[in-house]
């Protein structure tokens, strides 16, 4: 599992075995213009968890902090941790920072934690078996997270069926979007929160993608605002490392496949894991082997117009636990 930890000018990336509970922290380091291994780092067997049961990601939280939430997927317990920039350690967050023990879901169970419109620190979690979601936010004035009112959760039918994953974000209008898909399809529905009607409804038939994504088996999907403020999505398949680009056209008013250039190369062929991410003026994406850890990062290259395999001082090594 490859996490890039956000809220740094560096890239700075957590590197974590499932099987094993094995971490590495890396980070680019300016002065000798390669990436290198923290000493220390993160050691996530403090959350206590089961062996191969643990996922994580990282966000910036209402007051800029940087945070990681880990959670065991077979119990649906949690463990947040926040960035000590003085000791350059995560360390636990206080007991009003965390979820409760028991959030009112079963079976395999995912997290993605956020910020609303409002800069409020919300965490939606979800059964990939069906679909059933709780949304909690983190209330300023009682110091902790409480479950949403009803009109902040998502029907308790989304209106996909499958293997069920998720992802919110703000829209390139700013409104908070939940796209949710099913993995084994691809096809996907989006719920975008009305001010008006204060609630998610589905959104308009433009704003979804085609049922078709331009890929399938194991299809995993991360939406996400582009360097000039564009809406992408980028679809690719788990299983064969094929990918799709999808952009929002405001003059089609619709979602379409971006140009060849914006495509990626197959990279890696089993267990492919992607993460888009824009900073420091550069649009980046990561791309990842989860079985064994050997990845590629690929950066859009403005002259040639595509995206492009990054230096190999901005590259890991193969084996990124050494």
């Amino acid at each position: 599992m490859l996490v890039p930890l956000l809220g740094t000018k560096e890239e700075e990336i957590i590197i974590y075995n499932n099987k094993t509970e094995e971490s590495a922290q890396w980070f680019f380091d300016n002065g000798g213009k390669k990436m290198m291994k923290w000493k220390g780092g993160f050691k996530t067997m403090n959350t206590g968890f089961e062996a191969g049961s643990t996922r994580m990601q990282s966000y910036i939280s209402g007051d800029h902090s940087r945070i990681l939430l880990t959670w065991n997927t077979s119990t649906a317990q949690s463990v947040s941790w926040y960035y000590e920039s003085r000791t350059k350690k995560l360390e636990k967050s206080p007991l009003g920072y965390q979820l409760p023990q028991k959030i009112g879901l079963s079976g395999s169970v995912m997290m993605f934690p956020y910020l609303d419109k409002e800069n409020t620190e919300i965490i939606l979690c979800w059964e990939t078996a069906t679909g059933k979601s709780i949304s909690f936010y983190y209330n300023k004035s009682a110091k902790m997270f409480m479950r949403s009112t009803l009109e902040y959760q998502l029907p308790e039918d989304p209106g996909i069926s499958g293997k069920i994953m998720m992802h919110p974000y703000l829209a390139g209008d700013g409104n908070e979007t939940i796209l949710i898909w099913d993995m084994n399809t691809g096809k996907s529905i989006a719920f975008k929160f009305s001010s008006e009607m204060k609630k998610y409804l589905v959104s308009l038939e433009k704003n979804q993608l085609p049922a078709n994504p331009g890929v399938s088996e194991e299809v995993m999907m991360y939406p996400y605002i582009g360097k000039y403020g564009k809406e992408n999505i980028l679809a690719w398949s788990c299983k064969n490392g094929k990918s799709a680009m999808w952009n929002y056209d405001f003059t089609e008013e619709q979602f379409t496949q971006a140009p060849s250039g914006y495509q990626l190369p197959v990279s890696f062929t089993e267990n492919v894991m992607m993460i888009p991410r824009v900073g420091n003026g550069d649009e980046i994406i990561y791309v990842w082997d989860s079985t064994n850890g050997q990845s590629v990062n690929y950066l859009f290259d403005r002259d040639q117009n595509k995206y492009v395999k990054s230096a190999n001082e901005y590259q890991l090594p193969p084996n990124p636990f050494e």
